[in-house]
């Protein structure tokens, strides 16, 4: 999935009157994220110019934008039902990632 593969899928779910650059830096605080709180510490192949999550996990993306939209826009119960559904795929991703990827350094347990 690309950027504006997943500007296009936002603008479907919700049509908005932010700009491009507005959602485009919502998806890079999140993108951020992900390498910060789960891909961290894993050997994970290089995603070249593309998106770090792949199919079937990339949804993530569009409901991360989308609960953005509604926070700002103040519609809380939108805003909870997204985040709702963000949070489902997030746990998903994490349970992936630690399936399918080797830490780069074991853990290390103290008593």
């Amino acid at each position: 999935m690309t950027k504006e593969d997943v500007l296009a899928k936002v603008r479907e779910i919700r049509p908005n009157e932010y700009t491009d650059e507005w959602a485009l830096g919502q998806l890079e605080e999140l993108e951020q994220r992900v390498l910060r709180e789960l891909m961290d510490g894993y050997l994970i192949p290089e995603a070249g110019e593309g998106l770090l999550v792949v199919s079937p996990y990339d949804g993530i993306y569009a409901d991360w934008i989308v609960a953005q939209i509604d926070l700002a826009n103040g519609d809380y119960d939108r805003y909870n039902n997204q985040m709702q559904l963000f949070n489902t795929r997030w746990e998903e991703l994490g349970r992936h990632i630690s399936r399918t990827y080797r830490r780069e350094k074991p853990s290390v347990y103290r008593l």
